[in-house]
């Protein structure tokens, strides 16, 4: 819902990007290693069992340092969508409105209630905590090489052919198929 003439409602760059352009409502500055607020005139309405995560946008995060403070929209939040632009750089970022400051991606929820336990399960990290899991790297796919194969499958089970790699350089069946 628009809040302002001004505002511009969520757009999709392109049909497969996973969130929503959110857009400046007036013009504005994130000071360099500093951060603002931006409003954005805009009001969104969310399904149950859904919330929105506001995300940086690749352009502004990888050019001009800036990021988006952690901000999550509930589901029963209808207020003014505002966004948290943070600079990593040491100059000012200065913005216009109407300007894409940010990308609006809704997720699922799953709601469980938090308990208390007298135990965790045993894990193989257990607790080690930051950059734990690059300390002993687990391989969690193995490739086994396999001999290729070549079959001839006919509707008579008794006609059936199979050949190996090595066959393809002498048989004049599989000669022929080849020039196919």
């Amino acid at each position: 819902m628009k809040l302002s003439d001004k505002a511009i409602i969520p757009t999709r760059g392109s049909r497969f990007v996973a969130g929503h352009d959110i857009y400046a409502l007036t013009d504005g500055m994130v000071p360099a290693k500093g951060q603002t607020i931006v409003e954005t005139g805009i009001a969104i309405g969310l399904p149950e069992a859904t919330y929105g995560r506001l995300a940086a946008r690749s352009r502004m995060a990888s050019t001009m340092g800036i990021a988006v403070g952690g901000d999550v929209m509930v589901a029963d939040y209808t207020g003014e969508v505002k966004v948290i632009l943070r600079n990593h750089c040491k100059m000012d970022c200065v913005f216009k409105a109407g300007y894409r400051i940010a990308q609006r991606i809704v997720e699922k929820v799953a709601n469980a209630d938090a308990m208390e336990v007298d135990n965790l399960r045993v894990t193989e990290r257990g607790t080690m905590g930051f950059g734990s899991s690059d300390l002993n790297p687990k391989r969690s796919i193995t490739a086994k090489e396999e001999e290729v194969k070549i079959c001839f499958l006919h509707t008579d089970t008794s006609e059936n052919e199979v050949f190996s790699a090595a066959d393809i350089g002498y048989h004049p069946r599989l000669m022929k198929e080849k020039e196919m």
